[in-house]
């Protein structure tokens, strides 16, 4: 049975790469659990974590396991953690191998499992030095609706240890709120120090449910003999089907807000132009996993890209705070106006006990045409020079020229001889065709360059075509590399860096989440294609 430790010890950490280790402790008694948490952010989703190698030396008493994405220097990035809590098999030096996770492994992990001293004898507490209960704040519910547990220890005597056992029971989802609330109290006029921990439980079918009971031991400071130990009763819960005036999907919850941020004022809008927008869920009772992912309709002349949802969930006030936040870029293909649909979540208000409806409205933008790239002005035609002025320039001219040849026939009077200005016209003669020779060789890379690209594009072109997102990622980044010869190309992010397009940049973040295989729905290239034609001639301006 799972026991809290009071208080909690800090985790230390053991890292590699981007796997991490964190372990409640490296040595113990044999017979005490322990948490080891597993840590791993890579740039592409895990599907599951093979924790065969930990069984041979540690029992797997309980594992919860929690993802979340984020977007950071041009790439989705996906963090997973695997909760384990374990117990030693045996006693002695024990290690788990490294693990494979994902496309990394994780460090090697050793413990040193201890025979322990022996347990003092254990004894029921008297009435008054300690007690313990614990109290359902409901005892009827319904089903995935909130519900709370209150364990409270209270103790008149002073404690070296203490521990409790965590309530688990199977089809009901138990998640503690917070770590423990240590304080005082004085009952029937005996002061006592408490310590009252809470629990979130949710039960998810319709059923009667058993709370074991919560069990704690004690140990009271070096010198006394024996130990404590209490028990309470077991409680029963009752879970009822939804109401027949429910919303479908079932989703209750205490709380619930539905609110939408850009990136900047869905104004001044053209074809062609990307904007991003982000959908936030916040809801009160239940945990983030149980929040539902915002159904997106595209109207006419939009295309929507949806990146991987974010969650997350924290305790405020003793009440689950869960958040799923989901980025959408928008690519407006065409002109005119659009009316991005309203965006309605239906939910049950557990604690007035009625459904409710939370509701973004829908948004009218009107998209202008498309900024027309490929127009340049002609250029101006050379001014001819006014008479004046080539005169004057004539006159200037004549001037110089008079005293250039004065000059020579003073050095030849001078007495320079005819081998050295022989020399002197040699070396100029070969500095200018060493100078025609480098420039030639310039023309010729840049037009291999040109050829190179040519043929890139043409490969981009075809897997676009072909709808074939990996040909498409290979092509681009060889039509980038000779796009830009001077700098060292490898990845989208070295692509946006010298691009500087906030359209292609939206167009990859699609790519890149076609590539993760977490979208089911094909990918299609028309779009990249034609931005990347775009800015191809663009540049060729």
């Amino acid at each position: 049975m799972l026991t809290r430790c009071l208080p909690l010890l800090l985790l230390p950490s053991l890292a590699l790469a981007e796997v991490q280790l964190n372990a409640e402790r490296d040595s113990g008694p044999a017979g005490t659990a322990f948490e080891l948490v597993i840590e791993a952010t890579q740039s592409r989703p895990i599907s599951s974590l093979d924790l065969a190698p930990v069984k041979n030396q540690f029992e797997i008493l309980s594992q919860r396991h929690s993802s979340r994405s984020s977007f950071q220097g041009g790439q989705s990035l996906y963090t997973h953690r695997w909760n384990l809590q374990l117990k030693p098999r045996t006693t002695g030096t024990l290690t788990i191998p490294p693990l494979v996770v994902g496309y990394e492994r994780s460090p090697l992990f050793r413990y040193q499992a201890t025979p322990g001293a022996q347990k003092p004898a254990l004894s029921t507490p008297s009435k008054n030095s300690v007690r313990l209960s614990v109290e359902l704040l409901e005892t009827l519910v319904y089903s995935r609706t909130p519900n709370q547990l209150r364990v409270r220890l209270h103790y008149a005597v002073p404690l070296s240890h203490a521990e409790l056992t965590e309530p688990s029971v199977e089809g009901l989802h138990i998640e503690a709120l917070g770590e423990p609330h240590h304080g005082q109290e004085t009952v029937d006029g005996q002061a006592y120090r408490t310590i009252e921990q809470h629990y979130l439980l949710l039960a998810e079918h319709a059923g009667t449910f058993e709370i074991p009971p919560i069990e704690f031991e004690g140990v009271a400071p070096s010198g006394s003999a024996e130990g404590l130990r209490l028990k309470t009763e077991p409680l029963s819960l009752e879970v009822l089907p939804p109401p027949a005036e429910s919303v479908e999907p079932w989703l209750a919850a205490t709380e619930l807000r539905l609110s939408q941020q850009w990136a900047q004022p869905p104004q001044n809008l053209r074809a062609g132009d990307t904007l991003n927008r982000t959908i936030t869920i916040e809801a009160h009772g239940i945990p983030a996993s149980w929040l539902p992912v915002p159904s997106l309709e595209a109207p006419e002349g939009v295309r929507v890209f949806p990146q991987p949802v974010r969650r997350t969930q924290d305790t405020r006030n003793g009440t689950l705070v869960s958040r799923l936040e989901m980025d959408i870029g928008l690519l407006f293909t065409r002109p005119g106006p659009v009316t991005l649909p309203s965006l309605a979540l239906d939910w049950w208000d557990s604690v007035r006990e009625r459904p409710e409806r939370s509701e973004l409205a829908a948004t009218n933008l009107v998209i202008e045409g498309f900024v027309d790239t490929e127009s340049e002005s002609a250029p101006s035609e050379a001014r001819p020079a006014a008479p004046s002025e080539a005169a004057a320039g004539s006159f200037v001219g004549g001037q110089w020229s008079a005293w250039l040849w004065a000059l020579i026939g003073l050095i030849c009077a001078a007495g320079w001889s005819l081998s050295r200005s022989k020399l002197r016209q040699t070396e100029a003669l070969l500095a200018q065709a060493r100078e025609e020779l480098q420039t030639q060789r310039q023309a010729n890379a840049q037009a291999d360059y040109r050829e190179e690209e040519a043929h890139a594009f043409n490969a981009l072109a075809h897997a676009c075509r072909q709808n074939d997102p990996e040909g498409a990622t290979r092509a681009l980044i060889q039509w980038a590399k000779y796009s830009w010869p001077e700098q060292a190309i490898g990845s989208f992010s070295d692509l946006e860096i010298n691009a500087q397009d906030p359209t292609l940049s939206y167009l990859l973040r699609n790519l890149e989440h076609s590539l993760s295989g977490v979208d089911d729905d094909p990918w299609m290239g028309d779009l990249l294609l034609s931005q990347v034609d775009r800015l191809r001639r663009r540049r060729r301006r």
